[in-house]
């Protein structure tokens, strides 16, 4: 039985990213964050000239999608024990 829900992200801060821009010696960013669950994606806006942005960003999956991620999760781990533990590894 598959439960009905909601997983809810919430992208708070960075800090001390990189400083990439090094235009007239300023040396700060502007960064965003990328979140990508399953095929869904979502971005947080842009906080330009600072190396430590703070977003405070929410965004949500339904748990149809949550489950099938688990399940890829679930399968790639068995996977990775049945390398581990296989007789013909050195």
């Amino acid at each position: 039985m598959l439960l009905q829900g909601v997983l809810r992200v919430r992208v708070i801060e960075a800090k001390q990213l990189m400083k990439m821009d090094r235009v007239l010696g300023i040396g700060k960013s502007d960064p965003y964050a990328i979140i990508t669950v399953g095929s869904q994606e979502f971005r947080t806006k842009t906080i330009y000239n600072t190396v430590n942005p703070k977003w405070d960003f929410y965004c949500e999956v339904s748990s149809k999608v949550v489950h099938a991620i688990r399940g890829m999760l679930n399968w790639s781990n068995r996977k990775k024990k049945l390398k581990k533990s296989s007789p013909l590894d050195p």
